[in-house]
């Protein structure tokens, strides 16, 4: 489930005074440990996993990587009621309360008193979406039918023992009138981090597979309109590599020099410095590097090399991030390229053309 808002706290106080004069009227609050099932009126909730997570969110110009890490709490429900059941987290909500959306607390005690307690805010996607989510939108689940669904938090605070997860009525039929809550007693503190791979292996996206073919540090050959040719005025770092759509759908590759709603590819070293992309302007060409969109179809392939600025002479190690949206993609493309650096011999005949550099995306 992919919430676009947090709960407020203004609405929060009216919901939560409502729970507990619920709680003090009716019947104790229905709750079950995180790894056992939870069943009214026939539909089964469980808790199967608590992680937390550094994602990658798909906006609108590409897959981004969070600042911060994320709680993702996996939620199993089947329908085992006759009669079909409407699974809706609030999507349509402008402010998530206990009634509407599964909130997150943390844990109270044994006695189920929320009036103050921390909330562990929903994670604000706003145009984003988290790819790996199976749900984003309200469905009916006929009898015996069922959904595997990811909620994301904020990370919780870091003395957090335990937590709480407030699930709205609606989720267990018309007749539920209150929420029924799963206790989550142990809080993950390890933070899983996405993986880098390496310059020997390939990238497989959901449609696109990318690998690196070679890094080099040279005066890349450059050939004006009007025929002259020159190098670039300063040794540059070239990565070359190949892509190919291994999808059932044509794809359009955005090349460094197109495409400039859609995020570029950036190379930073490893304390996060950015290196100057390059682009040798208009009028002037390398022979390996593409300037124009092109297409490719399922089982296509193209080279192409990007090109940024020499590292300082101290880095030992790179590390290249690229949305897949560059390949009419989705997903984050990382590499940790180990790198040496070197001062390569410009050949005084040939006249430099001076490359135009343009600030690189962290």
């Amino acid at each position: 489930m992919n919430l676009k808002s947090s709960a407020l706290p203004a609405v929060m106080k009216a919901a939560l005074v409502a729970s507990l004069l619920c709680a003090s009227a009716c019947a104790k609050p229905l709750e079950a440990p995180q790894g056992q099932v939870l069943t009214i009126n026939g539909v089964e909730v469980s808790v199967t996993d608590v992680k937390l997570a550094a994602i990658d969110l798909e906006g609108p110009s590409g897959a981004i990587a969070t600042k911060k890490s994320t709680l993702i709490v996996s939620l199993k429900l089947t329908n085992k009621s006759a009669e079909p059941l409407r699974y809706d987290l609030g999507w349509s909500t402008t402010s998530s309360t206990q009634a509407t959306s599964p909130l997150l607390f943390l844990d109270p005690g044994p006695e189920i008193q929320l009036s103050g307690q921390a909330q562990i805010p929903a994670l604000i996607l706003g145009s984003s979406v988290y790819t790996p989510d199976p749900v984003a939108s309200p469905r009916t689940l006929n009898s015996g039918e069922g959904v595997d669904d990811l909620l994301l938090f904020d990370a919780p605070p870091e003395n957090a023992k335990a937590l709480l997860l407030s699930l709205p009525p609606a989720l267990f039929g018309k007749q539920a009138k209150a929420p029924a809550y799963i206790r989550i007693a142990t809080v993950p503190t390890e933070v899983q981090q996405p993986q880098w791979l390496s310059e020997k292996d390939e990238y497989k996206g959901p449609s696109i597979h990318f690998s690196i073919k070679s890094v080099e540090t040279t005066y890349p050959p450059l050939l004006k309109a009007d025929g002259t040719r020159g190098t670039s005025a300063e040794p540059l770092v070239g990565i070359r590599f190949t892509a190919t759509n291994a999808g059932t759908a044509a794809l359009e590759y955005l090349p460094m020099a197109a495409g400039l709603a859609v995020d570029a590819p950036s190379l930073t070293d490893t304390s996060g410095t950015p290196l100057e992309r390059v682009d040798f302007g208009p009028g002037v060409n390398h022979t390996e590097t593409l300037t124009a969109r092109k297409s490719l179809a399922p089982g296509a392939s193209l080279d192409d090399t990007w090109w940024f600025a020499r590292p300082a002479n101290t880095v030992t190690e790179l590390l290249l991030r690229a949305p897949g949206k560059r390949f009419g993609d989705t997903g984050l493309i990382r590499f940790k390229i180990p790198y040496t650096w070197s001062d390569p011999r410009q050949f005084a005949e040939i006249m430099p053309v001076p490359a135009q550099g343009a600030p690189t995306n962290q």
